[in-house]
């Protein structure tokens, strides 16, 4: 099953094909995390579009921070004494 779709840059430069995981894992290297922006995009989620057509929205790595930090505090109810296993 593919796990990359079909994106392509400007006019030709450069187009990325469809690869299954297996291809994808096949060179193994190392780490390197790479620090970025707190509002640098993290990944695109869309609405549901039960008013239209979905609308994408761009979440920065901050964002969803904040996101989780409110879930599990208000939601779940979790405090700095509780354990959380996802």
């Amino acid at each position: 099953m593919p796990v990359l779709g079909t994106a392509r840059r400007k006019a030709g430069v450069s187009r990325l094909s469809e690869i299954g995981w297996d291809e994808l894992c096949s060179e193994p290297g190392p780490l390197r995390p790479v620090q970025v922006p707190a509002d640098h995009p993290l990944w695109i989620l869309y609405s549901s579009g039960t008013t239209g057509l979905p609308k994408p929205i761009v979440q920065g790595h901050a964002g969803i921070v904040a996101e989780h930090a409110k879930v599990l505090a208000l939601h779940q109810d979790l405090g700095a004494s509780d354990r959380f296993f996802w």
